[in-house]
């Protein structure tokens, strides 16, 4: 199963998401699973470049999901960055788009991998 999400720039507006992900978890959450898309949010502190620092509380939510739902990442040889605001020297660039599988996905399909167009 492929799902495809594009999650809100607003964060409670992404809890719903995150809601929906795990009704779906429940009812499928025994066949090979990956979600791909642009979340909107990212993961780590290191996951962006200039403008103001990520802080703990805004990944808190993005990284519950991931745990709960035992998903991980699919390996890319794509641009690391997927979002910039393209402003000269005050750019900022962030990881906002990624592939997470089910560990059913990885026992399947334990090569599988992604490139993504460059921003």
């Amino acid at each position: 199963m492929l799902s495809v999400v594009y999650g809100a720039n607003c964060a409670t507006q992404r809890e719903q998401l995150w809601e929906d992900l795990r009704l779906i978890n429940l009812a499928h959450g025994q066949i090979p699973w990956a979600i791909l898309g642009y979340f909107n949010i990212a993961r780590y502190m290191d996951e962006k470049l200039g403008g103001n620092k990520l802080t703990f509380k805004q990944l808190t939510s993005f990284n519950t999901l991931i745990d709960d739902l035992s998903l991980s990442e699919i390996r890319s040889s794509a641009n690391y960055w997927s979002w910039h605001n393209n402003v000269g020297d005050r750019r900022i660039l962030v990881r906002l788009a990624r592939v997470l599988c089910n560990d059913i996905w990885l026992t399947k399909l334990p090569e599988s991998s992604y490139e993504a167009m460059s921003i």
